[in-house]
């Protein structure tokens, strides 16, 4: 969430003494120092934080939303009202008859507060819930939705320019099957809280949520997974509906069907109108590494650039972006967890690129790789040298034992820029053959990560 000097992020923490989870802030400056973090320990209750969006700013107020445990077999809506410094001022419990999951809140565009997630209806149904409540925490109304689906799972919800809102539900029907047979819906109320359609999408076994973003010509998009059933790509991979401003579908985006694994966790719109998509990946050449994954997409479909991104720097090579903020600067700030010590600990992971997904200006590679700090090489333009130079069947490139082998390519093109070799260097002192290559002048380009450290001019002369 951004403030008017840093970002506040929503988390949870554990309690070291009980091994219970409890709702966290941390407060970062501009530059992504920390400046503070709190943690609701001494609440009531144990406050478990929202899971997509759990912190709102209202005038001078930040508010804060949990699932808290307010006996030993109830879970509740709860709201706390905070000062700048994250102290507590007050808080609030909305209380129902069965558990009620809490998903997330927003600031609506009449100064109110808007609460949402599942309430249960039995011991094992639920429905979608919204409660829409003042800065005070009084609650206007309190309204229901998805009565006709056996269960309803309510995870993400968009104010509409008309003060109306759509939200998305992953829901199954009475006496399906909830883990194998389950769809998207898309549902549309009045500033009222007044359903006025509900709209269903293909089936998925996938156990994702559904997410939506209102378009600038009055229809959305929705992200789903879709079924494949083959392992050779991602057996369910992410689609976007294009959809009219009733919800039917006027076109899709499928081209995240291939191989690898990617999960969208959120869906939200830049400032320039484009679409911003965040997720997780498995797609990383070494097959073991989880990454955060974020694209850029037009609202007509296109894709402007996608970044996979992995953190090198820790042993257990599993981080995850779940949500992702447009910075003043045009930038952008993606936030997530990271494994650090064999799995024992997840620690906040931030990452911070510019609007074309780089950490690095002008990065042209779909993967990003933030390797550990080594010094550089003394000189400038010394990340290689090749010997034999000029050479006949064969050259050897040494590499600065700095780099990150695995991250890097060394390429060979002709002059006008033409590819004619690509590798992965398997060693620091790596043979190059160039047996197939007429007479002439060549370059030997150094990447990581995508990006440029070095090209050198290479002669073949038999």
């Amino acid at each position: 969430m951004l403030m008017d000097d840093g970002y506040l992020i929503g988390c949870g923490t554990v309690n070291q003494q009980n091994g219970k989870e409890y709702s966290a802030l941390l407060k970062i400056d501009w530059n992504g120092d920390y400046a503070w973090s709190k943690s609701y320990y001494w609440e009531p209750y144990q406050p478990d934080i929202a899971y997509d969006n759990p912190i709102a700013i209202a005038s001078d107020k930040v508010y804060m939303v949990c699932q808290t445990d307010s006996d030993s077999t109830q879970k509740n809506f709860q709201l706390f009202c905070l000062n700048p410094e994250g102290d507590t001022l007050w808080s609030q419990i909305y209380a129902k008859d069965f558990d009620d999951i809490i998903s997330g809140m927003m600031s609506l565009s009449d100064s109110t507060l808007l609460l949402y997630g599942m309430e249960g209806t039995t011991d094992v149904l639920n429905v979608a819930r919204l409660v829409k409540v003042g800065k005070d925490g009084i609650v206007f109304w309190d309204k229901t939705y998805g009565d006709e689906f056996g269960r309803s799972a309510l995870r993400d919800v968009k104010e509409l320019p008309d003060s109306s809102l759509i939200m998305a539900s992953v829901v199954c029907h009475y006496g399906s099957n909830c883990l194998l047979e389950r769809y998207p819906a898309l549902t549309k109320v009045d500033k009222d809280g007044n359903k006025l359609w509900t709209k269903t999408y293909n089936e998925s076994e996938s156990y994702l949520k559904a997410l939506v973003t209102p378009l600038d010509d009055g229809g959305y998009a929705l992200a789903w997974t879709r079924d494949t059933f083959f392992w050779t790509v991602d057996p369910y991979p992410p689609v976007i509906y294009f959809l009219d401003s009733l919800g039917n579908i006027e076109s899709e985006y499928d081209g995240f069907v291939r191989p690898g694994n990617y999960y969208m966790t959120k869906l939200k719109r830049m400032s320039n109108g484009d679409i911003l998509g965040v997720g997780i990946t498995l797609d990383f050449s070494d097959g073991e590494t989880y990454g955060g994954w974020l694209f850029r997409m037009t609202q007509e479909g296109e894709l402007v650039w996608e970044r996979k991104i992995s953190d090198r720097r820790y042993p257990d090579l599993y981080g995850q972006f779940f949500d992702a903020i447009e910075t003043p600067d045009g930038g952008i700030i993606a936030v997530g967890n990271i494994s650090t010590n064999g799995f024992q600990n997840a620690e906040v992971w931030i990452v911070k690129l510019d609007g074309e997904g780089c950490m690095v200006p002008g990065c042209t590679g779909d993967s990003i790789f933030i390797t550990p700090v080594k010094d550089l090489p003394a000189q400038d333009n010394s990340f290689f040298t090749l010997s034999p130079n000029p050479s006949g069947n064969n050259t050897n490139a040494s590499l600065w034992d700095g780099l990150n082998l695995r991250d890097c390519r060394v390429k060979i093109t002709n002059l006008s820029g033409q590819l004619l070799t690509e590798i992965v260097p398997a060693s620091f002192n790596q043979q190059l053959s160039t047996d197939g290559l007429p007479n002439g002048v060549y370059l030997v380009q150094l990447e990581q990560s995508g990006r440029l450290l070095q090209s050198q001019k290479l002669v073949v002369i038999r």
